[in-house]
């Protein structure tokens, strides 16, 4: 759902994402996570009809997102050149890759 402004609303319309999304990724079955523009990833529960978490820990936009099979660990890529793995339960970073060199933005792979 998005509206004239590019910001993404939930039912409630409070607003979350200040920008485009870039990526989603089904977590569980009653939640979901994006990641946008506005270098954040947004962690939403369909129960509550809301999103339940911002994470802000990329310092420039979020380009992709992955869940890690069999676990509650999402990786995510960000034009800040790295890659950070967070728990979409506890919310807290477990560790972050980043290339001094240009690593760029990656696109990660999805398996269907």
């Amino acid at each position: 759902m998005s509206n004239s402004n590019s910001i993404f609303v939930n039912k409630n319309n409070l607003e979350c994402h200040r920008s485009w999304i870039n990526d989603i990724e089904i977590l569980s079955d009653t939640k979901v996570a994006t990641v946008s523009e506005d270098n954040t990833i947004k962690i939403w529960d369909f129960n509550l009809n809301s999103c339940i978490r911002t994470i802000k820990s990329h310092t420039e936009s979020v380009r992709s997102i992955i869940k890690i099979p069999n676990s509650t660990e999402i990786l995510t890529t960000s034009w800040d050149e790295t890659i950070k793995c967070h728990d979409f339960e506890n919310f807290e970073m477990k560790y972050e890759l980043k290339d001094d060199e240009e690593l760029g933005p990656m696109l990660f792979l999805k398996q269907n």
